[in-house]
């Protein structure tokens, strides 16, 4: 080989590696710009709202009520209505400050950051599971394309079936009821074109109403849904679920509850404050005065107050664990399900995957029966519309795994580390 061929050879390598590396940064670059969008979208900002709206309460909590300026008259004699008549007569001016206990105003400033976690949580779940909705998207759009260019070709294959069943009919074949047959069969193809285009368009309305267009290319799933069909399971000690920690941070919120009730057998104060200004006659001299006072309450009526608000605390407590170990239940439950299903389209494509193999052997023998002038050329066009048959099965199969393991993985919460999906890759990095 001449030096000339091998530096063109080197020059193609670096060309293919250089087109590329700009793909995949293009692609990383369209993937961060749809899940910016699925980050804006109304479902998640409803609970970065709300999260907002406790992050303030949080503060407000913490803060005294507003001071109250006291202003008015002391001791006015009736009659003459003079501030130089009667010793005690004053003009008062002061500032009264109620002062809630400082644990309880405490308790609800951390129950208002526990809801802020709360609704951070909710609007993570929000995200993933929109974020599954996309891919799921994308999967039955691929899927929906390999369908009707499967189907466009079956068609092409009828018509071909059709003029070689005609050549025999001229030829005085009797193959009026294959020919009928085949009417049907067409017509079929027909209707299911018509049903793909109609879920084609469902399914591009949805990607517009998740990312506002329709992606071109689905290298955009993650790799999880990408590569081979590894194993996804979920595993309780590595592996958290967005509904059970959504249902752990209930509790977490119902135990403030208590904290909070406990403090209300805590006392309030107030303070007052007054100045009292008076006026001086023939008769004393008015000497102004000042009062300061302070005030504490007890539970006295506890019993009908602050008891039974702290048994309803304890009510609740128990109630969100109850719902937080049924929740445990249910999503065992909804897991195994999933992982069931996707079990048995795993081994739906095994058997897809043999039969085709099978079937390309039959294909093969008819085309050389056909060739060697054994045979007519329909029977070579059959085996090739079952041929196709049983691909659309395969690609209808692989998709409904890849949906499934879509959804499976929307519930697990990213590991904080790299703040991807477990079993996931460089798509995932939410």
């Amino acid at each position: 080989m001449n030096v000339l061929s091998l530096i063109q050879r080197a020059t193609l390598i670096l060309g293919v590696l250089m087109f590329s590396c700009v793909s995949t940064f293009a692609t990383e670059q369209t993937l961060k710009t749809y899940l910016s969008s699925l980050k804006q979208h109304p479902s998640v900002i409803y609970w970065l709202e709300r999260k907002r709206a406790v992050d303030a309460l949080s503060l407000a909590s913490t803060g005294l009520p507003d001071p109250q300026i006291v202003v008015g008259l002391e001791n006015v004699p009736v009659d003459t209505f003079s501030f130089n008549d009667y010793l005690p007569t004053s003009k008062v001016i002061g500032l009264r400050q109620q002062i809630p206990n400082k644990q309880n105003r405490r308790s609800q400033a951390a129950k208002k950051k526990q809801m802020g976690q709360l609704y951070q949580l909710q609007a993570d779940y929000q995200f993933h599971k929109l974020y599954a909705l996309f891919n799921i998207q994308l999967i039955k759009l691929k899927e929906n394309r390999a369908l009707e260019s499967i189907n466009e070709n079956k068609r092409s294959l009828y018509w071909s079936v059709e003029e070689d069943l005609k050549g025999q009919l001229e030829a005085g074949g009797s193959v009026y009821g294959r020919l009928s047959e085949i009417d049907i069969d067409r017509t079929d193809i027909d209707h299911q074109l018509n049903e793909l285009k109609a879920k084609r368009i469902a399914i591009e309305s949805e990607l517009i109403r998740l990312v506002g267009e329709v992606p071109e290319s689905s290298s955009l799933l993650p790799t999880y849904l990408l590569s081979s069909y590894a194993p996804i399971t979920w595993d309780p000690a590595t592996t958290a679920l967005y509904p059970i920690e959504i249902a752990q941070e209930q509790v977490q919120v119902a135990l403030h509850e208590r904290t909070i009730a406990d403090a209300a057998f805590k006392p309030n104060y107030s303070l007052q404050a007054l100045y009292k200004q008076r006026s001086s006659s023939d008769h004393f001299d008015g000497d102004d005065w000042f009062s300061l006072q302070a005030s504490i309450s007890i539970p006295f009526w506890s019993a009908t107050n602050q008891t039974p608000k702290r048994e309803a605390a304890e009510f609740h407590i128990k109630s969100v664990q109850w719902q937080l170990d049924d929740t445990k239940m249910v999503w065992q439950k909804r897991l195994s399900a999933l992982q069931a299903k996707r079990d048995t389209a795993l081994n739906n494509i095994a058997l897809l995957e043999k039969n085709r193999a099978s079937l390309d052997q039959i294909v093969l023998a008819a085309k050389r029966n056909y060739e060697s002038g054994h045979s007519r050329l329909a029977p070579v066009l059959s085996a090739q519309i079952d041929q196709l048959s049983l691909k659309e099965r395969l690609i209808q199969e692989k998709s409904l795994y890849q949906v499934l393991s879509a959804q499976y993985v929307s519930h697990f919460v990213p590991d904080p580390a790299t703040y991807s999906t477990p079993q996931g890759g460089a798509h995932d990095a939410l």
